[in-house]
């Protein structure tokens, strides 16, 4: 897990782990503080994270998955590389998602 801090005000984190499932590797979590949301924070938080996962393990695949309406979040990968592998649907007691795995190949 890497913390995104501004001073001394943990403002957001994004959690990574090597996925069996996936046989790679996946950042899982990445949330901004709503009050810092929509001010750059997310985007310069994945730009480092990528730049560090690139320098930790250069050559590999990395995936994220997102909700299929989340345009926003989306774009924001995209913009860096992430496509749109495939869809799947999960289900938490009466409630079905449905997601985008998306990933980046780090060369």
């Amino acid at each position: 897990m890497l913390g995104i801090f501004n001073e001394d005000e943990m403002i957001g984190f994004l959690l990574y782990d090597y996925d069996e499932e996936l046989n790679g590797w996946s950042f899982s979590r990445f949330m901004i503080n709503i009050k810092y949301q929509n001010k750059g924070f997310g985007r310069k938080a994945l730009e480092k994270f990528l730049e560090y996962f690139q320098s930790k393990f250069p050559n590999k695949s990395l995936y994220t998955s997102v909700e299929i309406d989340n345009d926003i979040a989306i774009k924001l990968y995209q913009k860096y590389g992430f496509v749109i592998k495939s869809s799947f649907e999960y289900a938490i007691e009466d409630v079905t998602y449905k997601e985008f795995r998306m990933i980046k190949e780090i060369w």
